[in-house]
């Protein structure tokens, strides 16, 4: 056997060399992202214009907000204006500022800021929350319209009927039944303090029943939804244009040939760009991420935002 008909020795890398070898390719991608201006601008610059920008616009928006819905007004509806005069005089002693449909002058002595009720004739409850005319309706049994006097008994149920799928319409329920519920106390203690007599409690049971149109949907947008939507754009811009530079940008730059002819595995190379990108969002994301919470710590807009909880 001469010696052209020896089997050749070739070394198989170890794991170790092929992590190291990984290692090297990565880092070498890495700095040829970083050593781009335009990388910095998106990783470092973009974040640090951005942010405080978004603050001053969400400052904008609360105040925007706050002078709309300085004075909420909200309508409710009843099957007879004689129960709507009934509840009218009852939940104005129980303290809720409560209006006629219409009284306009009535409106502007109210104290500003402070939600006024406006009451009204609703024939059909369910026919007026579908279209939007009123925000809650009230239906009450029995029928007839009771005493309303502490030396007699009384006994009184009440349903508030709202669309759950409205905001406002059950802000206007909630509202509405923390006056019901003063007027319900107050009767009670009137009762008992002067007739000492069996009294059925409560003596106005509320039940509260929602309605929803089948195909609607919610008629409010949430801010702070805006707010993970903008952080995953950022992040994923950032990381955009280094998967761009390293791939097209290779035969830009004539590399290509280069780095195919190269003695080192494709996937490797492969491998090694996509860990290079990868690293990139992940300093994208965390630059963007830190940047946020310092405006958002600094703008005083965590309340706003997130709500004394968050």
């Amino acid at each position: 056997m001469t010696e052209n008909d020896r089997p050749l020795n070739v070394e198989v890398p170890s794991s170790n060399d092929r992590f190291r070898r990984l290692g090297r390719l990565t880092l070498k991608e890495l700095r040829e992202i970083l050593r781009d201006r335009r990388t910095i601008v998106t990783l470092v610059l973009m974040p640090l214009l951005m942010y405080p920008l978004l603050s001053v616009a969400f400052k904008q928006f609360f105040v925007s907000q706050l002078s709309a819905v300085s004075t909420p007004r909200y309508r409710m509806g009843f099957e007879s204006e004689e129960h709507g005069q009934f509840f009218f005089n009852v939940l104005r002693e129980a303290g809720m500022p409560a209006i006629n449909v219409g009284d306009e002058q009535a409106a502007a002595q109210q104290a500003r800021g402070q939600p006024i009720v406006e009451m009204g004739h609703q024939r059909q409850i369910a026919d007026g929350l579908q279209n939007y005319d009123i925000h809650l309706g009230l239906r009450m049994a029995p029928q007839v319209i009771p005493h309303y006097d502490p030396a007699r008994d009384l006994k009184l149920s009440v349903e508030l009927v709202y669309r759950e799928d409205w905001v406002t319409s059950r802000e206007a329920a909630a509202y509405v039944e923390k006056f019901l519920s003063i007027a319900n106390d107050r009767f009670l203690s009137a009762r008992l303090k002067s007739l000492r007599v069996s009294q059925p409690a409560p003596a106005i049971g509320v039940v509260r029943q929602a309605t929803k149109d089948e195909g609607a949907t919610s008629g409010g947008v949430s801010i702070t939804a805006i707010i993970p939507f903008i952080l995953i754009l950022m992040t994923v811009t950032g990381a955009v244009y280094p998967a761009i530079d390293l791939t097209a940008g290779e035969r830009e730059r004539g590399t290509l040939e280069v780095l195919v002819a190269a003695p080192i595995p494709r996937m490797g190379v492969l491998l090694a760009k996509y860990v290079a990108v990868l690293t990139v969002a992940l300093l994208t994301a965390t630059a963007n991420l830190l940047t946020m919470t310092i405006t958002v710590i600094v703008g005083g807009l965590g309340n706003l935002l997130f709500g004394e909880s968050g």
